[in-house]
């Protein structure tokens, strides 16, 4: 459904509140434009000022989405870092870094039909509200590395609210593999403090429409990262307003 929403999200790993973060989705018949601003919360904010705002624009052409312009701004140990990605009509993807950095060689092959991870999430979201499952592949690529998200619909489960996660009723689940293809993975060895290889992640979902018309999106994750496991929660969802004429 055509409209503009904004949802709220808290993160907890680790045992920890680490992270939350705001989304704001905005659908036409044709087009889309979405917006995540992330930061650190709790014990952790006292000690890092990582932030990151990520915005994904594009088309969506049947039950398809064509990125066409996708940045992401994050902030780490005092260091600004801006990732412009343009997605052409000939389905090229040109990639600026700010400050410059290394190009990235991936052969074109790999980057054929690839998208901006926002955008698909946006795909999986025309997908499900077109009635379709939560399943298939979607090529993914950020500016720097390359991957495949592979999803698979599982049993559906009716979710109780909770001390953090407030919302309740029918969900979907889903699972969801990020497999790495190519590119420089080297900001997980940072993170991580190791030189590892750069290895599949994995994810479940459950997907529901927390506001009545609204679309099907993630009320709930849960997941492995470096630091232990991760418990993403939507804690809020409403409808935005559109302005008159669209």
């Amino acid at each position: 459904e055509a409209g503009s929403w904004s949802l709220d999200y808290q993160l907890h790993a680790g045992g920890l509140r680490l992270l939350r973060a705001s989304m704001v989705i905005d659908l036409s018949a044709d087009t889309y434009a979405v917006r995540l601003d992330a930061r650190l919360d709790g014990l952790p904010a006292i000690f890092s000022d990582w932030w990151a705002t990520t915005v994904s624009d594009g088309s969506v052409a049947g039950q398809g989405i064509l990125p066409r312009h996708h940045r992401v701004q994050r902030i780490h140990r005092g260091k600004v870092r801006t990732t412009d990605m343009a997605f052409r009509p000939d389905g090229t993807i040109g990639v600026g870094f700010d400050p410059p950095r290394d190009p990235v060689r991936i052969a074109p092959s790999e980057l054929e039909g690839a998208i901006d991870p926002l955008s698909a999430l946006v795909a999986m979201i025309v997908e499900l509200g077109a009635g379709g499952e939560c399943s298939g592949t979607l090529k993914a690529f950020d500016g720097r590395r390359r991957f495949d998200l592979i999803f698979a619909e599982g049993p559906r489960a009716t979710l109780k609210a909770g001390p953090n996660s407030p919302y309740e009723g029918p969900a979907r689940r889903c699972r969801m593999r990020q497999v790495p293809v190519a590119g420089a993975w080297e900001w997980e060895a940072e993170e991580q403090d190791s030189a590892e290889a750069p290895r599949e992640r994995v994810a479940d979902l459950w997907l529901a429409a927390p506001i009545e018309g609204g679309p099907v999106v993630p009320v709930r994750a849960e997941g492995d990262v470096w630091i232990g496991r991760f418990l993403l929660h939507l804690v809020d969802a409403s409808r935005n307003p559109v302005p008159a004429g669209q």
